[in-house]
């Protein structure tokens, strides 16, 4: 069974209208296991929120469901990441992350090594 195509559409506005982002909200990132990969700047996230669903704390909001603190910077790193992951799901930077996945873990097997592929008895 094939989708409407007008609900598909509107299911992947958002996801389009937030998948790319602009090179002034790219930088590279120089050292340890992401080299190579980019770092996107979170306060484009937080414009683009804006701009698609409004004021924070009117038309999108975070919540803080612990106190938990390890840290002077835990909090705002955590609600940086949180954000970060939220946008995520709905398509923020898709282009980048849908890049960077691309060799995330190697190469595709489509069975573990040492599995038999064939049906079992």
């Amino acid at each position: 069974m094939q989708a409407n195509t007008q609900t598909q559409d509107s299911n992947m506005r958002i996801y389009n209208q937030v998948r790319s982002v602009p090179a002034d909200a790219l930088s590279p990132i120089a050292g340890g296991p992401l080299k190579g990969k980019s770092n996107i700047a979170p306060q484009w996230r937080f414009q683009r929120l804006t701009e698609l669903f409004g004021v924070c704390g009117e038309g999108w909001k975070v919540e803080q469901v612990s106190t938990v603190h390890i840290d002077d910077e835990a909090y705002k790193k955590a609600y940086t990441d949180a954000v970060s992951v939220a946008c995520k799901a709905l398509g923020f930077a898709a282009d980048v992350y849908y890049r960077q996945d691309e060799t995330k873990y190697g190469t595709f097997r489509a069975e573990p090594p040492g599995r038999p592929t064939g049906r079992p008895r």
